[in-house]
């Protein structure tokens, strides 16, 4: 049998918006990318800095728009995603 899927408000998704505490939203379900965020080229290049602030920014909240604009349907984006997924939002 498959295991229960957790089940998150928004309220309890906005609390998770720090850089070691890193919750997204993405077309309903909700996705823990702190380890992604901690080792994110963009702390350490400067060419990736925009890039690290425009996630930061979504932190705790549904980025689904903007997730959508900068990954295409067959990025790297889309294929790393479901490894942070955590549940879903009710």
């Amino acid at each position: 049998m498959g295991r229960a899927k957790k089940q998150y408000t928004a309220e309890e998704v906005a609390r998770h918006n720090k850089r070691d505490d890193a919750w997204i939203v993405v077309h309903g379900k909700v996705y823990d990318i702190t380890a992604h965020i901690n080792n994110h080229p963009g702390w350490t290049c400067s060419c990736g800095i925009s890039t690290v602030l425009a996630i930061m920014r979504t932190l705790g909240s549904d980025c689904s728009e903007e997730f959508d604009e900068v990954h295409p349907v067959r990025g790297d984006g889309q294929r790393q995603l479901p490894g942070f997924y955590i549940g879903d939002l009710t």
